[in-house]
């Protein structure tokens, strides 16, 4: 076990829960004094990081099946509902029920590593790269969708006679094909930074040790602020405009139709900035530290768990606060009891 958990440690550092602790184990330079502090330090972590690990773990099993059937299940309805209505925001709705599970590639990926020992990514170095690299785009994507949407609702309620010209199918669609075209572009440097390695007759995915400052200057720049602080920001102008302007009509009449399906998309993604906020925590030690070593465990286990659930439970909302949803989806599940009925019937007469 103990052996295992030093392992992991070196895995963290390429999934996203700890960036670049790798540079401690794979410096050529490394002498006989820092191999000592290492092995010191690795022991005063084992519990630590066992510990935290286990909840990670436990998170994927949980939240990975449970995010691919949510997000299953709202494609359905969200494209049920596109054909009876063509709004727009049905599309960047559908794109980010895709872009979610596709985030959580690395977590199902590292629950079958866990679990086997062998997975793509960790035993590949096509699979290091390619899935390293998609999942990252579809988290920076998941982000930028959440801004088109609050876009969408701005342009919605507060241009409520243009929204029909200004926000379109064709637009709409042209803001989802060139959010995962830039941001497929601007994660490209992962496929030169992740390289599969081979320690202790263990192979993994990490940071290769000679692109560890680049690695960390572009996670920065690249993931951490046009990935998400820009998006967040975004969001947070849109949505404070919004609440301010439903609080006018609220006082002044009864005018509540873009209410109902505005409030369900605001506490969606003021949930999604929750499990985001994290992430604005370990950049900015990072950038302070000026290194890219980790020594909190639990902080980094916690925010990939965070963001995990952030990437799953989206449903939730459309199912409690979307009454078009709601109707959409027992309509489904109806037709579908009728569809099994019917099937069976057949059989028996047959």
């Amino acid at each position: 076990m103990m052996h295992r958990a030093t392992v992991l440690l070196i895995l963290l550092g390429s999934i996203g829960v700890v960036n670049a602790l790798d540079g401690n184990f794979t410096d050529d330079t490394m002498n006989q004094e820092t191999e000592e502090k290492a092995i010191v330090f690795k022991k005063s972590m084992t519990t630590d990081r066992r510990n935290a690990l286990r909840s990670y773990e436990l998170a994927s099993f949980i939240c990975c099946p449970l995010c691919y059937l949510f997000n299953l299940v709202s494609i359905v309805v969200f494209i049920r509902m596109w054909r009876q209505s063509r709004t727009p925001v049905l599309l960047a709705l559908i794109a980010l029920c895709i872009a979610d599970p596709l985030a959580t590639i690395i977590n199902a990926d590292y629950l079958i590593w866990a679990t086997t020992e062998w997975s793509p990514m960790q035993n590949t170095d096509a699979g290091c790269k390619t899935i390293n690299w998609l999942a990252t785009v579809a988290h920076d994507c998941s982000n930028a969708l959440c801004l088109l949407i609050a876009i969408e609702r701005f342009v919605a309620v507060f241009f409520p006679h243009k929204v029909d010209k200004l926000v379109t199918k064709v637009t709409t669609t042209v803001a989802i094909v060139t959010i995962f075209v830039v941001y497929a572009g601007l994660e490209g440097y992962r496929f030169v930074i992740f390289t599969h390695m081979s320690m202790w007759d263990t192979d993994f995915c990490s940071r290769d040790s000679d692109h560890l400052d680049l690695g960390r200057q572009m996670s920065i720049g690249v993931t951490e602020s046009l990935g998400f602080l820009i998006n967040w920001f975004g969001l947070t102008v849109c949505y404070a405009l919004i609440i301010g302007r439903l609080f006018i009509w609220k006082q002044k009449s009864k005018q509540t139709g873009q209410a109902p399906f505005t409030l369900m998309l605001l506490c969606m993604s003021v949930f999604s900035l929750g499990c985001n906020i994290m992430r604005i925590v370990n950049a900015i030690i990072l950038m302070e530290s000026g290194t890219s070593y980790i020594n909190n465990y639990d902080r980094y286990i916690n925010s990939s768990i965070l963001l995990l659930v952030g990437h799953s439970f989206n449903f939730v909302f459309y199912a409690l606060m979307g009454k078009k949803f709601r109707q959409n989806l027992v309509q489904c599940c109806t037709e579908s009891n009728e569809y099994d009925m019917h099937k069976e019937s057949k059989v028996t007469e047959a």
